[in-house]
């Protein structure tokens, strides 16, 4: 809500914490019992871009699942189903304040100029 961001994830998987997991890493959600890690996972038909579209999709699902469940989300998922690989990533502070900019732009009513490369895939959903 801060972000004013809404979305629907495609996977959120549920880990037990290693022991050396931050708390703040650790979540309690509704009808489980104990704490949990949340790791999302954005599945894609493609592969993967050479922009950063997806893994900043993939922090915004992090964004709005961190507000949810008061966690800090560290990581998540990119499953590109031509390769059939799902590749871990850190979610970076470069994909948390591109989303951020993005959210505050369209929250105030604004069009938010955004430079592309030349050769932007057709299957990119920015």
């Amino acid at each position: 809500r801060e972000l004013g961001l809404t979305g629907q994830a495609d996977v959120v998987e549920l880990h037990r914490p290693r022991p050396d997991c931050p708390l703040d890493q650790q979540a309690c959600v509704p009808a489980l019992d104990g704490k949990w890690t949340i790791y999302p996972i954005e599945y894609k038909r493609g592969w993967p871009k050479r922009i950063d579209c997806d893994r900043v999709q993939l922090c915004a699902q992090a964004l709005c699942l961190e507000e949810m469940l008061d966690v800090c989300i560290v990581e998540g998922g990119l499953f590109y189903c031509v390769s059939k690989k799902c590749s871990m990533s850190a979610l970076w502070k470069v994909a948390f304040s591109t989303a951020a900019r993005d959210a505050a732009s369209l929250s105030s009513s604004t069009i938010p100029c955004v430079s592309l490369p030349a050769a932007v895939p057709a299957t990119c959903t920015i």
